[in-house]
């Protein structure tokens, strides 16, 4: 267990960078740092438009606006464990805003859950009550 927080604590950069990959980014320069079999576009009409990146570990979903630029991202794991450890390392590493947020050079990330399950929530701007838009 240990070496795996280890592991974790050492791949915080690029768990951080996933913001700075996907935000404020067109579908097509988010596509330009992955391959393309990680990539899947899901076609839900009634939904904003969305592209899911499949980790090793997790899926990234972009949220994308109607400019077609990602305006927040979503961090789902596959290990339940990684939730914990991740909280751990923002709370050492970023600046806390509340709660569950924290800021990290010019965005926001959130833990949120949805039910018994946790992700993580990239974004650009932060409302006054915490909450991330």
């Amino acid at each position: 267990m240990k070496k795996k927080i280890a592991e974790l604590e050492n791949d915080f950069i690029t768990f951080i960078q996933y913001g700075r990959l996907i935000l404020n980014c067109t579908e097509s320069e988010i596509r330009e740092h992955f391959s393309e079999d990680e990539i899947t576009v899901p076609s839900d009409p009634n939904t904003n438009k969305l592209m899911e990146i499949r980790l090793s570990y997790g899926t990234l979903t972009c949220q994308f606006n109607d400019d077609n630029i990602c305006s927040s991202g979503f961090l789902f794991f596959d290990d339940s464990i990684l939730f914990n450890v991740y909280r751990e390392i923002c709370n050492d590493q970023c600046e806390i805003v509340c709660t569950n947020v924290w800021k990290y050079d010019n965005y926001y990330i959130m833990l949120k859950s949805y039910i018994s399950e946790f992700y993580f929530t990239f974004c650009l701007q932060q409302n006054g009550d915490g909450s991330l838009m």
